[in-house]
């Protein structure tokens, strides 16, 4: 009697063993997350079906999502998707995460933050790798890399900002989190070494907002103490036809910034011969250009008002170009009405 007490007691003890449930709450997602999409936990009780309806998780009132698991004993490994595996879960900087874990009857509600999506990419990463692949021939083996910018006050050598030299020639620097929009530029440690590019100009800042990746790859074309000796831009003097709008401003639009019709780097200045000039640094060995009064409808024309080719020009082969605006494409199309 006493031998059956005992084995129905050690039944009884493994069924209730076997009745543990787990309650998962994901109380938030992405920011990203297409709205509506079906959430999903998948793992070993349901031989990671990624897409399994029976695991769907619940939309509550209170915005968040769960669902129970199945009653059980031992570990449970999961993870959450849209779906698939292309759209599994992800860390805060896009990374694949381990599986979660949970073990029955540790705890009977799990609450989890869903970072990221692995098809959708990151949107709160906290730090990012900055990796120069390459610096210019003539970089001074001994002169150390500093990152500067809106986060140290510009300090061009800042030695909490100094970048780390590998055996294989690459530097690098990891940053945690800024707030907002990154500014920055890479040094030698003053701004007589800050980089330019491969003609020796001063290049705009560089710019990276947290959340999207993780790694940013990076290379210097040029050193500003180690310019380039010979002057390589242009001098443009351009003369407009005389029925130009007095006051209108001259633009050179061209392959190097987008064809913008209007950008304030590029307006030309007036001479007081009437002609108007612009000096332009180096940006490329070859460009093409036009010149507008500030929008394509007013883009330079031949004699009778017609479009003409791209103005073309190769670095190197002179300094001072002498053109001629023959009419302006509006101007001349209002001519031919009259």
């Amino acid at each position: 009697m006493n031998r059956l007490l005992s084995f129905l007691a050690v039944i009884t003890l493994l069924a209730v063993g076997g009745c543990h449930q787990i309650t998962l709450v994901v109380k938030e997602i992405p920011a990203n997350t297409p709205p509506g999409a079906p959430l999903f936990v998948s793992g070993n009780f349901n031989y990671w079906d990624p897409g399994d309806q029976r695991y769907m998780l619940k939309l509550n009132p209170d915005s968040t999502y769960s669902a129970r698991l199945p009653r059980g004993d031992g570990t449970v490994f999961y993870r959450f998707t849209r779906g698939d595996w292309h759209t599994v879960e992800s860390d805060d900087c896009g990374n694949l995460v381990v599986n979660r874990k949970v073990t029955y009857g540790s705890e009977d509600t799990v609450v989890a933050t869903i970072a990221s999506w692995g098809d959708l990419g990151p949107v709160s990463c906290g730090k990012v790798t900055l990796i120069l692949d390459g610096v210019p021939a003539n970089t001074p083996a001994d002169h150390p890399l500093y990152l500067v910018g809106n986060f140290n006050n510009w300090n061009a050598g800042d030695p909490q900002y100094r970048m780390t030299r590998h055996r294989d020639g690459t530097h690098s620097i990891t940053l945690s989190r800024q707030s907002g929009l990154m500014e920055f530029k890479i040094t030698r440690g003053t701004w007589e070494t800050e980089e330019v590019d491969t003609y020796g100009n001063v290049i705009q800042n560089r710019r990276f907002v947290f959340g999207k990746q993780d790694t940013l790859r990076l290379g210097v074309s040029g050193w500003k103490d180690f310019r380039p000796a010979a002057p390589v831009g242009v001098t443009m003097l351009v003369e407009i036809p005389p029925d130009t709008p007095p006051g209108d401003k001259i633009f050179l639009a061209a392959n190097f910034n987008d064809w913008f019709p209007h950008d304030p780097q590029l307006v030309l200045r007036k001479l007081p011969d009437g002609r108007y000039t612009l000096n332009l640094p180096r940006k490329a060995d070859y460009i093409e250009f036009k010149f507008t009064r500030g929008d394509w409808s007013a883009v330079e024309a031949d004699a009778q008002g017609n479009d003409i080719e791209n103005r073309s020009f190769t670095y190197g082969r002179k300094d001072t170009l002498f053109l001629k605006v023959k009419s302006w494409r509006d101007i001349a199309s209002m001519r031919s009405f009259e």
